[in-house]
């Protein structure tokens, strides 16, 4: 998590598991393992942004073991309930399937239960449609039959908030006048895109020619996705940058793409307006990444992806649009 004087910046939930997940070599993680019991321990974070009370949308959970080894594909038992009052009763069991990143070598034939993955063939969060009924401190319970370790639980608390702090579904697009290659008010291009390092080139370049706001006033449907490739603590923005670039070379003519980098000067921690003005609207909030937004013609978001998007998913958003 970053964190500055006047603003926030949260990193993914499951950063942590993720970078451990990408560090150290098996044969250590296995001695790990058998010396220290509460290695094979279910670890759960949950991975999703911006959850509130009402209708059912996507809960995402990640997993690994307790010493940092992660957990993909198959199926996992996911309950909720409210943690304060204590006792509360949990809602009903829901199937949560795995979601793997884009770029992530899917392994062949695919795992048909939960299994010990590693950062490249593996990365990813398990993802059910879930309600809740009121706002509060809630706990997540995920039961997993894991693939050498049998059936193993764990719990983790989140927060449910009482409004957004993000843009939600349903709610007008912000007009914003992001970067982009060709205007930049004087920023370094990293601000454009923070993988610009050298400050020469912008890479993806068919993501960073409009800004949202002309898009919005020629009602053309847009897909807008708020990354940070570069300083993204979780490891997942680049992999989702780049699935939007190559949706926008498929899609092109039919929607418009633009990516928006957080920072416009990471050193400082100073956030880009149009980043601040889709993802904070509470003063002073913490802000995630990644997200990716479609928007109709008629400028109003239809879908929100927080963390973790499938190609497949945003492809049939777009369709629906």
């Amino acid at each position: 998590m970053y964190r500055f004087a006047e603003r926030r910046i949260a990193a993914v939930a499951v950063a942590t598991t993720v970078l451990l997940g990408a560090c150290g070599g098996s044969s250590s993680k296995s001695n790990a393992a058998s010396q220290n019991p509460a290695a094979n321990q279910l670890q759960a974070t949950v991975a999703s942004f911006d959850l509130t009370a009402g209708a059912p949308r996507r809960f995402l959970v990640g997993l690994a073991t307790g010493d940092g080894r992660l957990i993909g594909f198959g199926t996992v038992h996911l309950r909720v309930r409210r943690t304060d009052p204590s006792g509360a009763a949990a809602g009903q069991p829901h199937d949560a399937s795995f979601l793997p990143i884009p770029a992530t070598q899917v392994p062949n034939p695919v795992p048909t239960k939960p299994t010990l993955v590693d950062a490249v063939r593996g990365r990813g969060v398990y993802a059910a449609t879930i309600g809740f009924d009121e706002p509060g401190i809630w706990t997540a319970d995920v039961d997993a039959e894991v693939e050498g370790l049998g059936r193993l639980h764990a719990s983790t608390e989140f927060q449910v908030a009482t409004r957004h702090e993000a843009i939600a579904v349903g709610d007008r697009a912000p007009a914003s006048n992001n970067y982009t290659i060709a205007n930049h008010d004087g920023a370094a291009l990293r601000a454009v895109d923070s993988r610009a390092q050298t400050g020469t080139t912008v890479p993806d370049p068919e993501l960073h020619r409009a800004t949202i706001a002309g898009v919005l006033a020629a009602r053309q449907p847009l897909v807008v996705v708020f990354s940070t490739p570069v300083y993204c603590q979780s490891r997942f923005c680049g992999p989702i940058t780049d699935m939007v670039a190559g949706v926008a070379k498929a899609y092109a003519g039919k929607a418009a793409f633009v990516h928006v980098e957080i920072f416009k000067d990471f050193d400082k921690q100073v956030v880009n307006d149009a980043a601040s003005q889709w993802l904070q609207r509470v003063p002073g909030g913490e802000i995630h990444e990644p997200w990716v937004y479609v928007i109709g013609s008629d400028g109003t978001v239809r879908d929100r992806f927080d963390n973790v998007v499938t190609r497949d998913e945003l492809i049939a958003a777009i369709r629906r649009v």
